[in-house]
């Protein structure tokens, strides 16, 4: 295992690379299909059309909702859909570019992401939100008891870049129990992308604290000495965001049914795999890859319905309070520069209308 300790720079995340643009031309993805079928629900009268999706990673088992709910309950609501409709990248920057360049309408990404692509200039904005929080952990080892330890200069620390999803994490659980720290002023820094690297490199002592998933934190705890999980973000930092839709704001003005039938499938789709284990079992087996274990995936879906990670309600986790949380974790990160207003963050007609239309086809 390699390694990277070093002083930490601000994350730069340019839009256009000359990779992105190569694989971005090399697309098969196309505009909108036409259903032919009516509006959304009354408060549009542009006809719904399937839309073609990008997204910044491969599905997994905590976030299957980005396909399913889309494809699972799309024709309800005049949108039928099929995984040939989405293009799953590695990259947000990519995933992101190609809904710019016009070769898809939505992407599914992470609210930094968004958030860095708007900081930009970029015609992007948040319009449904998939996955509002997630089962990550701080945890610490060898009788770290307290937050306020990791900025005393001798403790261990492991994240991923700045702004990145283990940055983000504790710049959120930093601002949430109201510490005068973010994680730009801990002193000892091992950058591990992946949160693979960081449980490795905690199991073996390589640091003392990181960021990782309930279930990895499950898997290695009996082999750390003194083990405890210092902060929890699913219920620790209630105000939290992780994975939302974004669109132009251009498609979304000439697009209005389709942004709102799209969003309302994904709340239908999330509302099933709350409500029954055995779908979201099901839908696991379709969408996912390599599955976690039948324990991780019983105790991923516990935590899942019971705190929210999917959003079903008509607000959709994307309140004002929350986006204004959100964005100032952006700056903590490094992200964005300046909290943006919640206009420029959120377009939520699509999201009303997809609650008249949850409301009317039950």
């Amino acid at each position: 295992m390699t390694m990277d300790t070093r002083s930490r720079s601000r994350l730069v995340r340019p839009l256009v690379g000359i990779a992105a643009i190569a694989v971005i031309a090399g697309l098969g993805l196309s505009g909108c299909a036409s259903t032919s079928e009516p509006a959304a629900g009354g408060g549009s009268s542009t006809p719904v059309e399937t839309p073609k999706v990008t997204l910044s990673d491969a599905t997994q088992a905590s976030f299957v909702n980005v396909k399913y709910g889309p494809i699972a309950e799309g024709k309800r609501f005049g949108m039928p859909m099929t995984l040939d409709d989405f293009t799953a990248f590695d990259s947000n920057q990519t995933a992101t570019q190609a809904v710019l360049a016009g070769k898809a309408q939505i992407v599914g990404t992470s609210l930094m992401g968004t958030l860095a692509a708007q900081a930009a200039g970029a015609d992007l904005v948040t319009f449904c939100p998939y996955v509002n929080q997630d089962d990550l952990l701080l945890v610490a080892r060898d009788g770290i008891t307290s937050i306020d330890q990791l900025f005393d200069g001798t403790t261990r620390v492991s994240l991923d870049s700045p702004g990145g999803a283990a940055d983000e994490t504790l710049n959120a659980m930093l601002l949430a129990a109201k510490s005068k720290h973010t994680t730009k002023d801990i002193k000892d820094v091992t950058v591990l992308e992946s949160a693979s690297l960081r449980q490795a490199a905690w199991a073996a002592d390589k640091v003392d604290v990181t960021i990782i998933h309930s279930t990895q934190y499950e898997q290695v705890k009996s082999q750390v000495p003194d083990a405890t999980v210092l902060s929890t973000l699913f219920t620790d930092v209630p105000h939290f965001v992780k994975n939302t839709y974004a669109a132009p704001k251009s498609w979304i003005d000439s697009h209005l049914s389709t942004a709102a039938a799209f969003c309302a499938s994904v709340l239908a789709g999330n509302k099933a795999l709350a409500a029954d284990k055995d779908t979201y079992l099901d839908a696991v087996k379709t969408y996912v890859d390599s599955p976690p274990s039948a324990q991780d995936l019983d105790t991923l879906w516990n935590d899942a319905t019971s705190y929210a990670f999917w959003p079903t309600d008509a607000d959709g986790g994307l309140s004002k309070e929350t986006m204004d949380f959100m964005a100032k974790v952006g700056v903590a990160s490094g992200v964005i520069d300046s909290t943006p207003s919640y206009a420029d963050m959120v377009d939520q007609r699509p999201l009303q209308e997809a609650a008249r239309l949850l409301a009317k086809k039950g």
